[in-house]
């Protein structure tokens, strides 16, 4: 099964920061951004495909509410299912839940790695995301090795 993931710019720019973009690469076998996303990321891989938004409309509409990268995630998804949304803000995952798309954030990627054998233990990696200043609330942590029996 083909499994596509869209994503904005905080999980690369995270996963990047420590050295880890295979876990994105490795866990899916097409992820696409937005051109929005990738110039906030920076960085040109050519692993990930660049797609322009078709509905400007919807793009407008969540300008309102997002900032660019979020808001071109959402709606490149809307074209794009059932492709997996990888968002951490809680803003943006509550307005995607709202428009009914399946989402994880950068933990859930993390555990999905896990799962699929990709890494052996999330705690490491957990820790490193911590060192270059990913924000992770201490429940999610604990949630997050607890889900993995660790």
């Amino acid at each position: 099964m083909s499994e596509t993931a869209i994503t904005n710019s905080t999980c690369l720019i995270a996963l990047e920061r420590i050295g880890r973009l295979d876990l994105l690469s490795s866990s899916f076998n097409q992820i696409i951004i937005p051109p929005q996303v990738q110039d906030e990321f920076g960085v040109t891989l050519d692993w990930l495909h660049i797609q322009e938004v078709r509905d400007k409309n919807l793009l407008m509409a969540l300008r309102l509410r997002l900032d660019e990268g979020e808001a071109a995630a959402i709606a490149l998804a809307m074209e794009y299912p059932p492709s997996i949304l990888i968002l951490d803000d809680l803003k943006a995952r509550a307005i995607a839940q709202q428009m009914g798309l399946p989402i994880m954030g950068t933990i859930g990627l993390i555990l999905r790695c896990k799962r699929k054998k990709i890494i052996p233990a999330v705690r490491p990696i957990l820790n490193e995301l911590q060192s270059v200043d990913f924000h992770i609330r201490d429940s999610l942590f604990q949630k997050a090795l607890l889900l993995a029996h660790e």
